[in-house]
Parts: structure tokens; sequence; C-alpha cells
């Protein structure tokens, strides 16, 4: 779908705009203790380009927004590919906000259909992007592919696809 650059701003402005109040209502909620593991690395957050929670619901990771920098949520919302199951994304008012969680937000199905590798070809085109993906979105993946049957082999090849770590 081929949109005019003003378009695209302003949506990646919407986005950025509830991201932020999604934020601050979970810094009103919650504590936030984030660290990292070993060294933290120069600018920490500037090279992440895979996000992956493997919590049971997706409901808790606007949670997750009080820990981030704002210039990471402003990535997310200007490029960021998140699948999401096409039962939320159809419903009336949780399905319209939840469009607005990334700049791209692709409807999946549990189905052995095409539209996971809707994904995955929007992972190829535009490999600057931050991609979130949830145990649902595992679960799609397992359906569309059964020798990948494993979470972490799920990552392992999302991984491969974007060209970071080690395969």
């Amino acid at each position: 779908m081929l949109t005019s650059p003003g378009v695209e701003l302003l949506r990646s402005l919407m986005v950025f705009s509830m991201l932020m109040v999604l934020k601050y209502l979970s810094k009103i909620f919650y504590r936030h203790d984030f660290g990292w593991v070993g060294d933290v690395p120069p600018e920490p957050w500037r090279k992440i380009r895979l996000v992956a929670f493997l919590n049971h619901t997706s409901l808790f990771e606007p949670v997750f927004l009080g820990g981030l920098p704002n210039h990471f949520v402003w990535r997310i919302a200007a490029h960021g590919v998140i699948p999401a199951a096409d039962k939320t994304t159809c419903r009336p008012l949780v399905g319209i906000s939840f469009k607005f969680v990334a700049h791209h937000v692709i409807a999946i199905t549990r189905e052995r259909d095409n539209t996971w590798f809707e994904v995955l070809n929007r992972i190829a085109v535009l490999p600057s992007q931050i991609h979130l993906f949830t145990e649902l979105v595992m679960f799609a993946w397992r359906q569309a592919s059964p020798r990948m049957n494993t979470i972490l082999a799920t990552l392992q090849r999302v991984i491969r696809m974007l060209k970071i770590g080690h395969s």
C-alpha cells in the first residue's frame, strides 16, 4: 500500500502519542526496574531490532513501555512491525486501538495461510525496523510451518532473516 510521506508521518505521530500515553499511565501504576545483563553497551537501545515477549498474553506489553526511553518508543511508532491476531484487529474498539501500537500492524490468522508470510516479507523489505513478537505469534508460526515447532527455532529463523546475532 503506497501512501504519501505526510500520511506516514501523521500515522507515526498518532502511534507515538498513543504509546506515550500508555507509557506514562504505566509509570503511574507500576515501578519499572530494568537492567542489563553484564556491561551496559554504549547507546544500548540504538541497535535493538527484535523484541520478543514470551508471556502468555499480549495484554501486558504496554506495562513495559514505562521502562523504555522515548527515542526507542519513537522507533516503534515510526518503524515498528507487529503481527496481531486478526480476531483482535477486527474487534470494534480494541481492534482500532490495537492498530496503533506500532507503525505496521499486520493481521494474521491461526490458519495455514499466507498472513504470516506478509509479516516476513515486511521484515525482509524494511530491514531497519523493530519487530515485536508475542507468544500468540509463535503459535501462528507453528501453524504455518510445522517443522518450526519451538519458540527458540522461530526466533532463530527471524534473527537470521534480520541478520542480527548468530545463525
